[in-house]
């Protein structure tokens, strides 16, 4: 519906402009954090979308946002102690 569309798209909108606001202050621990949390929401949504509500189906529109996803996450869980400071 529009309703759901529009959501979700300020939803993206917000989840972005966090993200873009983490990329430049990595060092700060729950600027990280927040944007690794943005990440796996991201990833959970998708995966039940699949899984438990079986509403996608493996095509590039939903395969594209996993990648990102899992690819951010296992990069920014790995690389935690080296961008954030410890004080």
């Amino acid at each position: 519906t529009g309703l759901s569309g529009r959501t979700f798209g300020v939803w993206t909108l917000l989840s972005s402009a966090i993200r873009l606001y983490g990329a430049y202050n990595l060092h700060l621990a729950p600027m990280y954090n927040i944007t690794l949390c943005t990440f796996g929401i991201a990833w959970v949504h998708f995966v039940s979308e699949f899984v438990v509500f079986r509403t996608a189906k493996i095509t590039g529109p939903f395969v594209a946002p996993c990648i990102v996803a899992t690819s951010s996450l296992i990069w920014m869980v790995s690389q935690y102690g080296y961008y954030v400071k410890k004080y």
